[in-house]
């Protein structure tokens, strides 16, 4: 993550958002802000099924942060690889695997609202 995260974890979930939610409202990146051009990156770490389950409200209700093994970064690059087969997941297609390096574009996209 750029320049001040290289550490090696045991993830359940990595998510790397610009904004907010993904997947019907799971609310992954409370702090996301889509205009601020920083990848907002949510690691939730190892966790048991029973874990799972317990913390899956704190998903939904933007109180994810909170669970002691997830961790929240911010930063403009991210690189990510593991020894195991690991598949991404971008915007609901499966593009490919690990490795994967991700670098953000900040203003790349202009959008305009017709609200006056």
């Amino acid at each position: 993550m750029d320049e001040h995260f290289d550490e090696e974890v045991v993830v359940l979930n990595v998510a790397v958002a610009n904004g907010q939610y993904h997947g019907g409202g799971m609310w992954v990146a409370p702090g996301a802000d889509p205009s601020d051009g920083m990848f907002h990156v949510t690691i939730i770490g190892e966790l048991s099924l029973p874990e799972v389950f317990y913390y899956l409200p704190k998903l939904y209700n933007g109180n994810i942060l909170q669970v002691k093994r997830v961790r929240s970064l911010t930063g403009k690059r991210v690189e990510a690889f593991s020894d195991q087969k690991v598949l991404l997941d971008v915007d609901g297609e499966q593009p490919g695997c690990l490795p994967v390096e991700i670098e953000i574009l900040p203003s790349a996209l202009k959008i305009f609202s017709l609200e006056a």
